[in-house]
């Protein structure tokens, strides 16, 4: 499967939208019922920033999930990496799971 990434801009220090997303597996939305999701971001050297820290379910039969960053996760600017991780019953499941992340670009506002 190709590796296509999935683009967030944010200025450094933005904090007012979350990420959010649909987690899907093989095109059939992910029901996160009874489920807990948490967020996980890396630079791009793999250097942990979020380290998988309580996600939002926004809607469990719809799979729609969010994260909110800290005021310390969105103060460098840079390259970044995030992905989720649902767990149930001590099984934890990583998406997306092709292989692609989301890559969160932070953006410093004199560049």
């Amino acid at each position: 499967m190709p590796n296509n990434e999935i683009l967030f801009e944010r200025m450094v220090g933005d904090r007012l939208t979350p990420i959010t997303a649909t987690l899907m597996q093989n095109g059939v939305v992910v029901d996160l019922t009874g489920k807990t999701v948490a967020f996980r971001m890396v630079k791009a050297d793999n250097t942990v920033v979020v380290d998988s820290v309580a996600a939002t379910v926004v809607s469990a039969t719809a799979g729609t999930v969010s994260y909110s960053f800290l005021a310390a996760h969105v103060t460098t600017a840079g390259t970044y990496y995030g992905w989720w991780i649902v767990t149930s019953g001590g099984l934890s499941d990583h998406y997306p799971h092709d292989g692609r992340k989301y890559k969160i670009v932070l953006i410093n506002e004199d560049a």
